[in-house]
């Protein structure tokens, strides 16, 4: 008996391989000092369904992507869309392009760069119906200081460059130098100089762990002396109101409802590496460090201003992430 097999080869001559999308970063129009639109258009969704697309923004790094920086998501599927940037700072260089995802990954446009109108470097607006008394730390800047029921604070951001040994505190500038350091190190909003007489440095973690950032006398505010300032005012729809600087010179988005009646001036100085992004939220954040109670992981009181989102929350930020300072009186 003789058994013959057969052999049955199947080619599939026909599949092809999904490349990334390619995709074309439009014009740039309706810029403002704090929105501005921009065009996109997916030209081929190389072979695989556009998952998402849209535009992303950065006003520090120079090619910017998903992962790393702002985005404004605009549908799925191929073809032309426009996107809306919001919650831009005035007198700032942007950078932006276009981008589709499929399955294999993510595809850009060019990049293109615009600047928005006006500008937030003005004075501070102090409360002019209290009196104010000054201090000054090693580096010579002198502050405000207010004192509210029983506490004494600054009513200006924290702008030394030293310790208060006199030591120098480290200037981290490029991106990979701030995201990698595990020491003490600050920078300016944006690495501009401009920003330090009005909105003061932006410190990480390990240089307010230190203990020796505020002057001789002072120091970062526990969590517990940031609740008890507080307490002193209300509750927290009402708080933001009296410790905020009142009108529009700095904060981009208020109302008459702010008095800055406290004195303590809140100033929106933005931060640094919150979210991978690398800066953001000038004129619509203040983000002050505060020294954890032992068994609190809430490090940061943040002002947080922005449509929707108003009011002041305790949070938790990572070691890298750069804010601002209010020192309070021993």
């Amino acid at each position: 008996m003789c058994t013959i097999s057969f052999l049955m080869i199947i080619t599939n001559s026909c599949k092809k391989d999904v490349q990334l999308p390619e995709v074309t970063t439009g014009t740039i129009s309706d810029i403002t000092s704090t929105s501005a639109i921009i065009d996109g258009n997916t030209n081929s969704d190389g072979g695989g369904y556009v998952l998402s697309r849209g535009i992303c923004w950065s006003n520090f790094l120079t090619e910017p992507d998903i992962n790393e920086d702002n985005i404004s998501l605009e549908g799925y599927g191929a073809g032309s869309f426009g996107g809306y940037m919001t919650n831009l700072t005035p007198g700032t260089t942007y950078y932006a392009r276009a981008y589709a995802t499929n399955a294999v990954g993510t595809g850009y446009g060019s990049v293109v760069s615009f600047t928005t109108t006006g500008n937030i470097i003005n004075d501070i607006v102090f409360n002019p119906g209290l009196i104010y008394d000054n201090i000054t730390d090693t580096a010579g800047n002198v502050y405000k200081t207010v004192q509210i029921e029983n506490q004494t604070w600054m009513a200006e951001n924290l702008k030394t460059t030293k310790f208060k040994d006199g030591t120098d505190i480290p200037n981290f500038i490029s991106h990979d130098e701030w995201n990698n350091q595990q020491t003490p190190g600050y920078c300016w909003y944006l690495n501009d100089i401009k920003h330090k007489d009005l909105f003061g440095a932006l410190y990480n973690w390990h240089t307010v762990n230190t203990g020796k950032l505020c002057p001789r006398g002072w120091h970062v505010p526990l969590y517990e002396e940031w609740t008890t300032l507080f307490n002193y005012l209300g509750t927290n729809y009402e708080i933001g109101n009296y410790l905020r600087e009142a009108g529009t010179s700095h904060w981009l988005l208020t109302d008459s409802n702010v008095t800055n009646s406290s004195g303590f001036t809140a100033l929106p100085g933005g931060w640094r590496n919150i979210d991978n992004t690398n800066f953001g939220d000038l004129g619509y954040t203040a983000n002050f460090w505060a020294a954890p109670e032992t068994d609190s992981n809430i490090n940061t009181i943040t002002f947080f201003y922005m449509g929707s989102w108003e009011g002041i929350f305790l949070v938790e930020n990572l070691n890298t992430t750069g804010n601002s300072v209010r020192c309070l009186k021993d």
